[in-house]
């Protein structure tokens, strides 16, 4: 049996959109995670979340580990997104990109996975219950079903091994894409957020899942000593109805982004670990300066046909983001970020005033 978790405190402050939010210091995050083992095969986790005043169930999964395949079965991550798949304490921005607002956020259903002798290709599948994009799916939401798969390839991984130096600089180069396809049939949609967590889109009452809803994400990510960079495309094309009327929607998204580590350990797809803490040795800690660009695109057909909300004119969103990270331990956090995100619409509507979002966090993870 394990105990752990981790809690973030977020301040935001905003300008440019009118009216604009209050500033506010909050809890974003509140996950305590009990997990363990059974007979040595079974393990389980089992994530909520206490912030915003209410309850909720993050995950609930539990894995059984077989010689070279593990069955998954429960609430969790499907198989799409690079930066979805990544864990929250790992995550270099504040609030993840654009990309995550095109696909599930977490689903209900059964993976099996797996990996080559050597861990260079990792590979997935399963089915699932067909969350709507941005969903945090509860079970039985809409009528159908998805199927899920994704290959991640890492050719030139352990390049200590290597006697080549282009090998040795391709090590930390990893790539691939992640899919999901199924037949949806219900009213639960999304909608569709800014870096600062504003809705900028949602979709009109009445609007409905009613048909093929397909998506694909092509992914890459490359580290190499104190540089990273992680990109990915995503894109969504689903059949919706609307007083039986039925469109054919694509939107799309795509980031990409940087760190560099001032202090110079390594960095990687996980959270850095400072050689020189803050605790107990009173050291320096690591220190991380991180930039992004990215971008969703919305079909236009949605502000035609009425498929949205009167108050969403945005047909697409570009944002900026800069910013810094300070790990302490690497148990303790501190992050601040600037995020400018402008707006665009069909013709003859005016498009949503950019906003310009200041967030500071401390997160704490043990």
């Amino acid at each position: 049996m394990r105990l752990a978790g981790y809690f973030q405190i977020d301040f935001r402050s905003f300008s440019g959109i009118h009216p604009n939010p209050p500033d506010s210091l909050l809890f974003r995050r509140v996950r305590p995670e009990f997990s363990g083992t059974l007979l040595h095969r079974f393990d389980f986790r089992i994530l909520p979340d206490f912030a915003g005043g209410s309850s909720s169930l993050v995950e609930a999964f539990v894995d059984t580990r077989f010689p070279k395949v593990t069955v998954r079965a429960g609430k969790f991550r499907a198989p799409l997104g690079l930066e979805r798949l990544q864990s929250t304490v790992d995550l270099m921005f504040i609030e993840r990109a654009l990309t995550t607002g095109i696909g599930p956020n977490r689903d209900w259903g059964v993976q099996v996975s797996g990996d080559s002798a050597k861990k260079r290709v990792a590979a997935a599948f399963g089915v699932f219950q067909g969350a709507a994009d941005g969903v945090f799916i509860t079970a039985g939401n809409n009528d159908g079903m998805d199927l899920g798969a994704r290959v991640f390839a890492t050719p030139w991984r352990d390049p200590s091994t290597q006697t080549s130096a282009v090998k040795r600089a391709l090590g930390g180069l990893g790539f691939g894409i992640g899919a999901t396809v199924g037949k949806q049939r219900g009213p639960t949609l999304g909608f569709y957020r800014t870096f600062g967590q504003s809705t900028f889109f949602s979709f009109a009452e009445g609007v409905a899942l009613s048909g093929i809803k397909v998506r694909y994400s092509p992914q890459a990510y490359y580290y190499a000593g104190r540089f990273g960079v992680l990109t990915e495309y995503i894109r969504s094309e689903q059949v919706m109805s609307k007083n039986g009327v039925e469109s054919s929607v694509s939107n799309s998204a795509w980031q990409v982004a940087g760190s560099w580590i001032l202090t110079g350990e390594a960095k990687s797809y996980r959270a850095v670990e400072p050689t020189r803490p803050v605790f107990p040795n009173w050291g320096r800690g690591s220190v991380e300066l991180v930039a992004r660009i990215g971008g969703m695109y919305l079909d236009p057909v949605m502000q035609v046909r009425g498929l949205a909300d009167t108050k969403s004119p945005s047909t697409a969103a570009h944002e900026w983001v800069v910013g810094a990270n300070w790990y302490l331990t690497h148990n303790v956090r501190a992050g601040a970020n600037y995020a400018h995100t402008s707006f665009s619409a069909i013709p003859s509507v005016t498009p949503r005033p950019n906003e310009n979002a200041v967030l500071a966090r401390i997160q704490v993870a043990f």
